[in-house]
């Protein structure tokens, strides 16, 4: 007979705070797979410690040599036996199904994934290797900080898009603008004075405020379109005010003073439209920040001092009109412009 005489287990640590990265992902629709080279039932038994989903688990020494991964991928979350080669074939597999890959790993057997990824991600307790391949390294070893980076990413991203906007918005409409008059027999609308004011507050002021706002929402649809759904509608729409201001004001005989102070309401009013647009949703800082551009607006229009400086004038009865109406065709090219914008540039 044989007694035993020890007992000796062998399992794996998980990393500390790995429950609550896993959840994060979840929270967040970033779809989590396990590629190892270890055995199936290791890899399971760990992943179920985390909540991970066991059931769409694959051996890939079983599977043959033709498979096609573009489909293994979809199917399966958990990628037991994995050689260097394989793991490779898998990244690119989810990259050329138009998925967002990152990929994470501390060995020698992870570097071709982790090159291949669209962001590669290792420890500061890796090897050199993956290391040197990776595009993050993680000095502390501790992936906790993963929804930092994450968030650091989109505060950056979101704030550059909306900043982005008010600039671009204002190169449409200058640009186009520009070259119009050197066709028109009108005078251009817009003095040196007054183009400061515009750019400082529809351009200036919001931009410097945004930009630093803490903003970690998630990143939607495709960077570059979404600039263009916010500055197309504002840049045209600011074209189409001014050049049909012009000709009103000339059928109506308005003075040039009069003309570079309705220019100059026409054009902040619809970058507060542009600027609530891309605030939307509003919080404290989105709602001060626009009632404090409201508040500098009118005051410099009412203050002397400022009426003076900017070259403003109080309007006549034409003028008024001619206010007004702007502001109502404003609303309405900017509403189909919007419409035109998101149907025609599709994210």
């Amino acid at each position: 007979n044989k007694n035993v005489l020890g007992f000796i287990l062998l399992s794996d640590t998980l990393r500390k705070n790995a429950h609550k990265l896993i959840d994060y992902f979840n929270n967040n629709d970033v779809k989590v797979k396990v590629i190892s080279g270890d055995n199936l039932g290791t890899i399971t038994k760990v992943a179920s410690q985390v909540n991970l989903d066991t059931s769409r688990a694959i051996d890939l020494s079983t599977v043959p040599s033709g498979t096609n991964y573009k489909q293994l991928v979809e199917e399966y979350d958990i990628f037991a036996r994995v050689k260097p080669a394989q793991k490779k074939r898998l990244i690119v597999a989810l990259k050329n199904n138009k998925h967002v890959v990152a990929m994470t790993g501390d060995g020698v057997n992870d570097v071709l994934a982790l090159k291949e990824a669209d962001c590669g991600i290792s420890i500061g307790e890796g090897a050199d290797a993956a290391r040197r391949v990776s595009k993050l390294i993680l000095l502390g070893s501790d992936f906790s900080t993963v929804p930092d980076i994450i968030n650091e990413g989109r505060q950056t991203i979101n704030n550059i898009e909306r900043s982005a906007s008010l600039f671009l918005s204002k190169t449409i409409f200058a640009s186009i603008l520009s070259v119009t008059f050197i066709f028109l027999t009108y005078t251009y609308p817009f003095t040196p004075i007054a183009m400061a004011f515009i750019n400082g507050i529809i351009i200036g002021i919001p931009s410097f405020i945004l930009a630093l706002e803490t903003n970690h929402e998630r990143i939607k649809n495709n960077f570059v379109k979404n600039i263009l759904h916010n500055s197309l509608p504002s840049g045209l729409t600011t074209v189409c005010c001014v050049i049909t201001l012009v000709i009103l004001a000339a059928s109506n005989n308005l003075p040039f003073g009069e003309i570079t102070t309705i220019s100059a309401v026409v054009v902040t009013f619809i970058g507060m439209i542009l600027i609530a647009k891309i605030s939307f949703p509003f919080n404290k800082l989105r709602l001060a920040l626009i009632q404090t551009l409201i508040i500098l607006s009118v005051l410099a229009f009412i203050i002397p001092f400022a009426r003076n400086f900017f070259s403003f004038q109080f309007l006549s009865d034409s003028g008024t009109y001619i206010l007004l109406s702007l502001i109502g065709i404003a609303i309405i090219l900017f509403s189909s412009f919007s419409y035109l914008t998101r149907r025609f540039i599709k994210c």
